[in-house]
């Protein structure tokens, strides 16, 4: 005997939690990033002649090269899409500014951070708690003094932990040596 046809049933389109909470990263990071970097073109200083294309989020490390540094506010600035598109051309433009302003060490050991953690995603407690540390330093940012002050905000972790560590590293080092 023949079965009945089976009856369709609504597809809904079911979000995972890690996607979820990656796009909620990604968006508070973002508004982190703009506020941090006061809304214009990091590279605007260096060369803003060829700024242009409005304001997006560029990465020092590409998000293709490392999934696990694409959410990491120690890995993305605001630049404008001009700037964006330079460097996914291979122009060196962030790159200099990025070891400028933070350093050769810290360009060293994010890139390290990448290489150790390469192929790996972080779990969701990793997200959940990078969350909830981004949402912190967004509603702490109207503590800080001087939001243009490079070393405030990395002590802060503003600019991610690599950059924290590094710049704490450093203090350490000025303070023994004196």
């Amino acid at each position: 005997m023949p079965a009945p046809k089976p009856s369709k049933q609504s597809k809904k389109r079911t979000t995972s939690k890690r996607k979820m909470l990656e796009k909620q990263i990604e968006e508070v990071g973002k508004m982190i990033m703009f506020w941090r970097d006061g809304n214009t073109c990091v590279m605007g200083n260096m060369d803003g002649s060829r700024c242009g294309n409005g304001l997006m989020w560029n990465h020092f490390i590409a998000q293709k090269q490392s999934s696990w540094l694409k959410l990491d506010i120690g890995n993305f600035f605001c630049g404008c899409g001009s700037h964006n598109m330079l460097d996914f051309r291979g122009d060196k433009v962030l790159a200099i500014w990025y070891m400028r302003t933070f350093g050769v060490d810290c360009a060293e050991k994010l890139q390290l951070e990448a290489s150790l953690n390469k192929s790996k995603k972080r779990t969701i407690p990793e997200l959940e708690a990078m969350l909830t540390h981004y949402d912190e330093l967004y509603q702490d940012r109207l503590y800080v003094k001087d939001v243009g002050d490079v070393n405030e905000l990395a002590e802060r972790g503003y600019y991610g932990s690599v950059v924290q560590q590094v710049f704490r590293e450093r203090n350490a080092n000025l303070h023994q040596s004196l």
